[in-house]
């Protein structure tokens, strides 16, 4: 607490330098993270031929991503995923994203790509639990080995979590270069890494989703509409 206390004194006594420096990061740099990530992940969901909604840096904070198989939608063009992965964090206690990607979230909250799947998709929401107690102990077995971690998602089910972290000194040095960030800079090599890793777990996430059956839900017309997931 006494740290507190101190911070405040500091914050305090240049508020205006404060004001500034949050404006700053909220407005131009935080945005400007957020963009380069959007952009590695559409990069990456474009050149497998992936489908998803890469739209980090706007006010729904929305990006995630899905293969092609997993699109239900009754027309081709429609996005319905049965599953999908999203940028997402678990443990966050109202940290900025850019803390939470290099790992600096004040309660130890990580971001990185979360499982999420349609409530049909395992029996609707109430048997996710249930549902995954059945998975197969090799196939989770697996995913840890890959790098995944079984964590509980916003509503309190588990689920799973591929973090990976941004190195806040290598961010730094590009962002003073020119003052912009793009999805060809080093330094979002990480979230790179981590797309490839989805990739690799693919067959896996494909066997335990194939344990139960799927139905897509009748369209009352057939324009396109983007699927709003929300996480089992």
């Amino acid at each position: 607490m006494a740290e507190e206390f101190q911070a405040g004194k500091m914050i305090l006594s240049d508020i205006g330098m404060f004001n500034e420096a949050k404006i700053l990061f909220e407005e131009v740099v935080e945005p400007a993270v957020l963009g380069a990530v959007d952009e590695c992940v559409e990069a990456f969901a474009k050149a497998e031929q992936w489908v998803g909604v890469f739209k980090f840096a706007g006010d729904e904070k929305d990006c995630w991503l899905a293969p092609v198989q997993w699109n239900i939608g009754a027309e081709s063009d429609e996005l319905d995923p049965k599953a999908w992965l999203a940028v997402d964090w678990f443990n966050n206690d109202c940290d900025y994203w850019t803390a939470l990607f290099c790992n600096q979230g004040r309660s130890g909250g990580k971001a990185g790509f979360m499982f999420g799947a349609d409530n049909d998709t395992f029996g609707k929401k109430i048997a996710w639990n249930k549902a995954f107690k059945q998975i197969d102990p090799i196939a989770i077995a697996e995913l840890k080995k890959i790098g995944f971690k079984i964590v509980e998602n916003a509503d309190g089910k588990q689920t799973f979590f591929l973090p990976f972290h941004l190195d806040a000194a290598a961010l730094a040095k590009t962002w003073g270069n020119d003052g912009e960030f793009s999805d060809g800079d080093p330094c979002f090599d990480p979230v790179k890494a981590a797309l490839e890793k989805l990739k690799q777990a693919l067959p896996i996430f494909d066997t335990i989703m194939n344990a139960w059956p799927i139905k897509s839900s009748p369209k009352s017309d057939s324009s396109t509409q983007l699927a709003d997931p929300e996480l089992v």
